[in-house]
């Protein structure tokens, strides 16, 4: 990812734009400019969801088939950490 719009999507993600914290979890998942992290893609996925991005299901089910019960709880953790952070 270029590192401008990476700022930038990382700032509006951080305001609480959920179509921001959808394409970070889309970049995590799928590995593109950062290493692939399924348990940070879920958290973003999951922040974005909260606030009203309907097509992170779909991703987070999908991480959910694949995710042990430990990432689960630390994506968890992570992403009441940044709804916290956020809100």
């Amino acid at each position: 990812m270029n590192r401008p719009a990476e700022n930038l999507t990382l700032k509006a993600a951080n305001l609480g734009h959920a179509k921001a914290q959808y394409y970070y979890g889309v970049t995590y998942f799928r590995g593109e400019g950062v290493t692939t992290d399924y348990v940070q893609g879920h958290a973003w996925m999951n922040v974005a969801l909260e606030n009203g991005h309907e097509d992170a299901k779909s991703y987070i089910e999908t991480l959910e088939e694949v995710l042990s019960e430990e990432d689960l709880e630390e994506s968890k953790a992570i992403s009441d950490k940044l709804l916290a952070e956020i809100k």
